[in-house]
């Protein structure tokens, strides 16, 4: 396990419990720890006006990503293409390392590889409604059948689903962070 820890951490969008907030003071909350990076919701990016302080903290991470699974399901349809270009060229504003998605949500993995970012899939698997990847052998299949694809890995996710973080390390060439969403 602490292979993973050494890793670098991203605190999510998901932690804040004040949902009152907007984008900037968000930002401006997660801020105040000692992070390598922040996961902001897609949804939430393509609607803020980011100010320039904003820009400027974000700017100053090196593991921010995107989380993107708010669209609904990725495929080759204009709409899709149409959402994932919003968000790149907002993102293209400040520094974001990666893009995370749901795998259970995506139809063609060919449209979520995006130049300058590391397309990643999160490990978050609902087994109450028996979505997404149920367990460690079928991400690890997963990653290993889309060169490229990578990990972003949240304990919260494993343990809400009965699966011991530890069971990751046989992923640990793949994970690329570890982010807290809190749920």
């Amino acid at each position: 396990l602490s292979i993973i820890v050494c890793m670098k951490i991203a605190l999510s969008f998901a932690l804040i419990a004040d949902k009152s907030l907007d984008f900037n003071q968000k930002i401006e909350f997660l801020n105040q720890f000692e992070i390598d990076g922040i996961e902001i919701f897609g949804q939430e990016l393509e609607k803020a006006r980011l100010s320039d302080s904003t820009i400027k903290i974000l700017n100053k991470y090196k593991e921010n990503s995107i989380h993107m699974p708010n669209f609904g399901i990725y495929d080759a349809s204009p709409e899709c293409k149409q959402w994932i270009e919003r968000i790149v060229n907002k993102a293209k504003l400040f520094n974001v390392k990666n893009l995370v998605f749901h795998s259970h949500q995506i139809q063609d993995y060919k449209h979520i590889f995006q130049k300058r970012f590391i397309s990643a899939i999160e490990n978050a698997p609902d087994g109450k409604k028996k979505i997404g990847l149920q367990t460690v052998e079928e991400n690890k299949k997963l990653l290993e059948n889309h060169k490229g694809l990578k990990l972003v890995f949240d304990p919260t996710h494993a343990l809400v689903n009965s699966i011991m973080p530890k069971d990751f390390l046989s992923l640990k060439d793949y994970i690329i962070s570890v982010q807290l969403s809190g749920i």
